[in-house]
């Protein structure tokens, strides 16, 4: 029994060795999604000539411009050349994982990094055992989700359950379980042809969903008639549309049961925050409309950060625009037009932090 034990033991570590090292020498960072590889391999070519970087979810995917950015920075004597580094999908943790990735990759080159604070720790169920939601799931990551999903105000069973996909896809990802087919096609064939597609019209990595419906509807009709989907039934369902304008007021006004600053996500942005610093890199937080976590969870955070490092576009009260239908492709994403505008205010706030910097106030 104990010869058997042993020969599998030996097996285990056989295959967890070899595992490694294909992620250590084989399978780059973000080899499981395709538009997040493709932007890295851009902007390995051009990155020289960026010092602005933008990272999240399709919140600023979607609706950050950096031509926007960089315009109004100009206009006020700032130089900024951004490039929008967001993926749809991408919650905090993931976000963490990217931010640190760029500062250790590309740092020296940088002077602002435009971060988002949209999200948490959560995801859609339907992402588990899929490439896109394992490949980038890594010990410290899966800890740092495990530490969000205890502190997330919800019923323990969520917590413990969410805590057990994190587990289960670093399992998954660690051995390449599940993945193996998808790492001989990436090898073969993904890793040599990108959809630049998803770069934007100005390859600077904004993409809003105006522009990727005339894409899919030249090249995928399913995907096509599932966005364009969503598009009609934010436009034809008034009384959900209402309801989600409420509920947002609600959580800013804090009449919400919600309410609480999840300290695990409040540190990790500090941390970020004090990484950049030191190499000399101003990150400004920024909170968007229409987020699917709870801004009555959000703003304790944003509440908690440092004054000159964030900030806010988000409530419905202060920022009316940025809820209206014709502004609006979605229920939680701004269209082309709306994307624009909130660019606008986003850069007007980030141009008069850099200006009382420069006064030292």
């Amino acid at each position: 029994m104990k010869t058997l034990i042993k020969k599998i033991s030996i097996l285990a570590a056989i295959i967890l060795i070899i595992c490694l090292l294909v992620h250590q020498f084989v399978l780059p960072f973000a080899w499981g999604d395709s538009t997040q590889y493709t932007k890295i391999k851009h902007f390995e070519k051009v990155g020289h000539q960026y010092n602005t970087i933008v990272i999240g979810g399709s919140l600023e995917y979607r609706q950050i411009d950096p031509y926007i950015l960089d315009s109004t920075a100009k206009a006020n004597g700032i130089d900024m050349r951004t490039y929008n580094f967001a993926i749809d999908g991408h919650n905090f943790v993931q976000q963490m994982n990217d931010v640190e990735y760029y500062i250790d990759k590309w740092g020296d080159n940088l002077d602002y990094i435009v971060l988002s604070l949209s999200s948490e720790s959560l995801f859609l169920k339907n992402q588990l055992h899929q490439i896109k939601g394992v490949q980038w799931v890594n010990p410290k990551s899966a800890l740092l989700a495990s530490k969000i999903n205890m502190e997330l105000p919800m019923p323990l069973k969520k917590q413990v359950q969410f805590t057990y996909f994190y587990g289960m896809s670093l399992v998954e990802n660690t051995l390449l379980f599940g993945l193996g087919d998808e790492a001989v096609r990436f090898i073969t064939y993904d890793k040599f042809h990108r959809d630049t597609a998803y770069l934007g019209k100005r390859m600077d990595g904004f993409y809003p969903y105006d522009d990727e419906e005339t894409h899919l509807m030249l090249d995928f009709e399913w995907e096509e008639k599932l966005l364009k989907k969503s598009h009609n039934d934010y436009i034809e369902q008034k009384w959900k549309r209402d309801s989600l304008m409420s509920k947002n007021i609600a959580q800013f006004e804090g009449r919400t049961k919600d309410k609480k600053l999840i300290t695990a996500e409040l540190k990790k942005y500090k941390e970020i925050i004090d990484k950049a610093r030191k190499k000399g890199i101003n990150v400004y937080v920024s909170v968007p409309p229409r987020a699917r976590t709870s801004y009555a969870i959000l703003m304790e955070i944003y509440n908690a950060l440092p004054s000159d490092s964030k900030v806010e576009v988000a409530d419905p009260r202060k920022y009316p625009e940025l809820y209206k239908v014709e502004n609006s492709y979605n229920f939680h994403h701004l269209n082309a037009k709306g994307a624009q505008i909130y660019s606008e205010i986003v850069a007007k706030k980030i141009v008069e932090l850099e200006k009382k910097k420069s006064k030292g106030q």
